[in-house]
């Protein structure tokens, strides 16, 4: 990975701890609708920025969703899923 520079401003993370509060709600979600919203979420910021990626990863989100994607349902799988393949094809 090449280590990208912000886009601008209002789309880097400045807030981890608020990022925080959206993993803890998919990890302890127990409805289809609150863990695809949680999400979804995630999937913006990652989306917004290229190097959100690098300056969340020291949070382990991703390898701690999929230790937990099998409690999850079909949709939340999914969504993950394609997360992934998002942030391996859009950063490599």
């Amino acid at each position: 990975f090449v280590l990208p520079q912000p886009v601008n401003k209002g789309s880097t993370v400045r807030n981890i701890q608020a990022f925080q509060v959206l993993h803890t709600i998919f990890l302890k979600s127990s409805t289809q609708h609150l863990s695809c919203v949680a999400l979804d979420s995630i999937s913006s910021v990652y989306h917004a920025d290229d190097c959100n990626y690098f300056i969340l990863e020291s949070q382990s989100t991703l390898s701690q969703f999929a230790e937990k994607i099998y409690l999850k349902d079909q949709e939340s799988q999914v969504k993950f899923l394609q997360l992934l393949e998002f942030l391996v094809f859009h950063l490599n």
